[in-house]
């Protein structure tokens, strides 16, 4: 009941704030805003017209997760579309084009996002698309950054 309160304190329903949580998730994947590395909850709240402090309390309450938390998830997941189907691409320049100006703030972002840093994913899909097309792949160990051949599969 709580919950609800805090919606109705802050004029907007539980339902209409869930209506509102699919539209910045729409908005945002379409729109792809996120690419912007100067977007701010004020332009996010302007995009849906809500005040900043109603897109807050929908990000927090019905995505449990606060504005830039919400943002470097959006973008780590079109970091991974980019370097899954880009072979060739350096990591630096993916984060780049996601919307990071940072590369602490990316690998920080991207290793709570997929419990892996970039390179580690990259060597991930590497080894999968290998073992797709038949290939044989050396088994690699994660260890801290740097991978170990453990054995050919």
């Amino acid at each position: 009941m709580e919950s609800n309160n805090m919606y109705s304190r802050n004029g907007i329903s539980k339902n209409v704030a869930s209506e509102f949580k699919d539209i910045i998730i729409e908005k945002m994947k379409v729109g792809e805003h996120y690419i912007n590395p100067d977007f701010k909850l004020r332009d996010l709240a302007k995009l849906v017209s809500l005040s900043k402090h109603q897109t807050s309390l929908v990000l927090n309450q019905e995505l449990q997760m606060d504005f830039n938390s919400f943002i470097n998830s959006l973008r780590i997941e079109k970091a991974k579309e980019v370097l899954a189907n880009n072979k060739r691409i350096q990591i630096g320049e993916v984060m780049y084009q996601v919307g990071f100006n940072n590369s602490t703030t990316f690998n920080r972002a991207f290793k709570k996002n997929t419990n892996l840093t970039p390179r580690e994913f990259v060597a991930l899909v590497e080894k999968q698309k290998l073992r797709e097309e038949g290939k044989k792949v050396p088994d690699f160990r994660i260890a801290r950054n740097n991978f170990k051949i453990a054995e050919e599969c």
